[in-house]
């Protein structure tokens, strides 16, 4: 009921860093005269507050290509069923309509309970298939299958990375058959920052990790760009050799971070000393270097160039400046050459 008030609200945010101040919207419901109240973050749009709070289904076309015949067709496909609510969102509407708070305990069971999940993603569908079908690995979980809480992107704007609640979109993808290539220690250990326990694996690690260990800063609420972070916390993200995992960049960037993979000594051997040829009258090759055809900055102003222009000047009733083609042959580089120097 209270979802059915739902209105767009303009508000103005400042950005801390410069001062200026910028245009935002804000959902907000009204639960009875007294009482109004605003949900999810500043957003560039109306249309965009309130889509946050849209729980309609969702479907988007996509082209679908019949090998056989070589044509294609559009193919609808869901991407979110009616009422699946995202967890964080859920939880705000209970905090502050309801009034029941979740902690962060309550809110990983949610979301570890199968019954939770959303059953059409068609996300997880294709990168399933890759893995299934296409026989692709992801080395992280190959490198680490027992690693818990280990995200590569959180919301920015709700400062969740201080809590660690994300998600690990980010990935890289190698075929099974050189998984044998992939650089992994006899006791592989995560980045960490100034973690001081021995479960590396554990939610502490991950946290301290996603935080530098609380040394990255969070972004204020009412809205302004993010601080800097320091020499110090910056500086964690690097470990004492290159590995394969997370590189846990300050969130100043991005919500997202980086990810890293570490290939073995016996990759370099079997690919590295392959000698390779390149073939620059072959078609597929010039198709894939469309830059070698762009004329280069001098072609502009050497003798032709010159002359063309000054033939336009002519015809423009600048009669005087048809001399400079007889008189000026000289390149762009040769004003820059050893005489302009002196």
């Amino acid at each position: 009921k209270a979802l059915s008030t739902i209105e767009a609200v303009s508000t103005k945010t400042t950005n801390i860093a410069n001062g200026r101040t910028f245009d935002k919207y804000r959902a907000r419901v009204t639960l009875n005269p007294e009482r109004k109240i605003y949900l999810g973050s500043h957003e560039a749009s109306d249309e965009d507050c309130l889509d946050c709070f849209n729980f309609a289904e969702s479907r988007y076309k996509t082209a679908k290509r019949h090998d056989r015949e070589g044509k294609h067709e559009e193919e609808e496909i869901i991407a979110r069923e009616a009422n699946v609510v995202p967890l964080l969102t859920l939880a705000e509407l209970m905090t502050k309509i309801a009034r029941v708070e979740w902690d962060a305990q309550t809110l990983r069971q949610i979301s570890e309970s199968a019954d939770s999940l959303n059953r059409r993603s068609p996300t997880i569908d294709w990168l399933n298939e890759l893995f299934e079908k296409q026989d692709m690995m992801d080395p992280f979980r190959h490198v680490y299958p027992h690693a818990k809480h280990r995200f590569t992107c959180w919301m920015q704007t709700t400062n969740r990375r201080y809590e660690n609640m994300g998600s690990r979109i980010d990935y890289t993808l190698v075929e099974t058959s050189i998984s044998h290539y992939i650089d992994k220690d006899d006791t592989p250990k995560l980045r960490s920052c100034f973690y001081a326990g021995e479960d590396f694996d554990g939610e502490d690690a991950a946290h301290h990790a996603a935080t530098a260990s609380g040394n990255f800063v969070g972004a204020p609420q009412g809205g302004g760009g993010i601080g800097s972070a320091s020499d110090k916390a910056m500086e964690t993200q690097f470990g004492d050799r290159a590995s394969t995992g997370i590189l846990y960049t300050a969130p100043q960037y991005s919500d997202h971070v980086a990810i890293s993979l570490v290939l073995n000594a016996g990759f370099d051997a079997e690919f590295y000393s392959t000698s390779l040829s390149l073939d620059a009258k072959d078609a597929a090759t010039k198709k894939a270097q469309p830059h070698r055809a762009q004329k280069s900055i001098s072609s502009f102003f050497g003798a032709s160039s010159v002359a063309s222009s000054s033939n336009k000047r002519k015809n423009d009733g600048h009669p005087k400046l048809s001399s400079i083609s007889k008189k000026s042959k000289s390149t762009l580089f040769d004003h820059f050459g050893a005489s302009s120097s002196n």
